[in-house]
């Protein structure tokens, strides 16, 4: 034996290219997906601050509230609804309506990180909050502001470079 043993001279395994690791190419986010973020961060926070505004001022004094409900609307009494019912669905469609914001603006957050998963939740959101918003347009059309907002955000997340971005990750 001429050779000493074990060789000192150290030598990494070979490889072959499937067992290189891949280089990570970080490809930009694309500016549809970043204005309907940030399109979405803002009508929630707006739509937030507006629903939070409400509970405060109905908490404080809803009188006014009601009897304008029941003048656009006689027959509420006539189906006997209370004005303690009538208050509790008022509180519980801010509820879900505030839910709903708080929800939209998580899955902005979360597809803004690239997770593709939150873009089926923005767009389901998003979609909610149109088909709510054109059906209160329908008694005031300031509805159609915010479900204006909702559909172009829909369009910016269902533009091809937004999809292959979320694909690519």
């Amino acid at each position: 034996m001429q050779q000493p043993w074990p060789s000192t001279a150290w030598a990494p395994p070979a490889t072959t290219s499937y067992d290189a690791p891949r280089p990570q190419v970080r490809r930009r986010r694309p500016p549809a997906l970043l204005w309907s973020c940030v399109l979405t961060w803002f009508c929630t926070g707006f739509a937030a601050l507006i629903l939070v505004v409400s509970v405060v001022a109905l908490a404080q004094d809803a009188q006014p509230v009601l009897d304008e409900a029941y003048r656009q609307n006689p027959q509420l009494s006539e189906q006997g609804f209370s004005q303690h019912e009538l208050l509790a669905v008022l509180y519980a469609v801010i509820g879900m309506v505030l839910a709903g914001s708080v929800a939209a603006a998580a899955f902005a957050v979360v597809l803004f990180r690239g997770h593709l998963w939150a873009w089926y939740g923005l767009l389901t959101a998003a979609g909610a909050s149109t088909v709510f918003f054109l059906i209160s347009a329908l008694g005031s059309p300031v509805g159609l502001l915010p479900a204006a907002a909702s559909a172009v955000t829909i369009a910016g997340l269902l533009r091809p470079e937004v999809r292959a971005w979320l694909l690519s990750r």
